[in-house]
């Protein structure tokens, strides 16, 4: 049953190119090659220690609509977030194509495929980043790696970040620990509406 679900879903995404599905398939393909040229390219930058830029995690159970809030508020703030283009190149991903990052973020189409969106400069969750953070349990280690993808996304002392993940919602007091700079955005919603969302987009 299980196998059968995976296959219709990635059935799905194939023929899905209006919401992100097929998108999210062909980054997923081809991001191993572009984040070894990505890491290689930008083996001579040299991070800058200069204070932890503010930053906010938006953390939630999968089904609540926090695609949707990450997606309006990255449009609406100025801020350094997780994007498509930090799924193929993470470190050197927000010096590319400026002029899309300003495109996309006056859109006013807010849809996505699970949680996947369309565009480059559309928000991503971030899942790289996310198994880079925790490499290790060792706290030090996990607050300088964290400090490095925010120098990655662009923030600064002037510029806020803005990120979204589903996946850590089990670790978060690790990374409490770890980076107790760091606030965090809990999004809920009636449970009865999770569960019919999650049953919906199951069929």
């Amino acid at each position: 049953m299980k196998n059968k679900h995976n296959f219709s879903r990635l059935k799905s995404a194939i023929f899905d190119a209006k919401s992100g599905g097929r998108a999210a398939l062909l980054r997923k393909a081809v991001a191993p090659v572009t984040r070894q040229i990505d890491s290689v390219l930008s083996s001579k930058h040299k991070l800058r220690f200069d204070g932890l830029p503010k930053c906010v995690l938006i953390c939630c159970p999968p089904r609540v609509g926090s695609t949707f809030i990450y997606q309006v508020l990255t449009r609406i703030i100025p801020c350094a977030y997780v994007a498509n283009i930090h799924q193929l190149a993470p470190r050197l991903g927000s010096g590319l194509f400026p002029q899309n990052k300003a495109h996309t973020q006056r859109l006013s189409n807010f849809v996505s495929f699970y949680g996947h969106t369309r565009d480059l400069w559309d928000v991503n969750e971030g899942n790289n980043f996310l198994n880079y953070w925790f490499k290790d349990d060792i706290p030090l280690n996990i607050r300088h790696r964290f400090y490095e993808t925010l120098f990655w996304l662009g923030a600064s002392s002037d510029v806020p970040a803005i990120i979204k993940n589903v996946s850590v919602y089990e670790r978060l007091s690790e990374l409490h620990r770890a980076v107790p700079e760091l606030l965090f955005i809990r999004i809920v919603r009636d449970p009865q509406t999770s569960i019919e969302s999650s049953l919906r987009a199951y069929k």
